[in-house]
């Protein structure tokens, strides 16, 4: 992957469009009254930039098998995982295009 110009931030390099990382912001008030997870929020996050990059298609994220244990879900509002195997009527959010944002 590193000898891609496309993963190595050589010529290809464009600026990646982020959300204002404060409507992230997770409000305490009382400590102790407020139950997060500290992987939910960057999950949001990252669901925002895939958004933000859909039109540069600058940005992909990879997790075969965490996505999910990992709070990384919302990014599936925004695109589906890329499977090559046979894709059958059951299977959730798969797509054979590599670069797949609600295809």
């Amino acid at each position: 992957m590193g000898a891609n110009p496309h993963s190595n931030g050589g010529l290809p390099l464009k600026a990646l469009s982020l959300p204002d990382f404060r409507q992230f912001g997770v409000d305490i008030g009382t400590p102790g009254a407020v139950a997060g997870e500290s992987t939910r929020i960057p999950g949001l996050s990252i669901r925002d930039v895939m958004k933000l990059s859909a039109e540069e298609r600058n940005f992909r994220i990879f997790g075969p098998d965490e996505t999910e244990p990992n709070r990384l879900a919302p990014v599936f509002e925004e695109t589906d995982r890329i499977f090559t195997g046979e894709i059958l009527a059951s299977d959730p959010q798969l797509s054979r295009d590599r670069r797949c944002w609600r295809c």
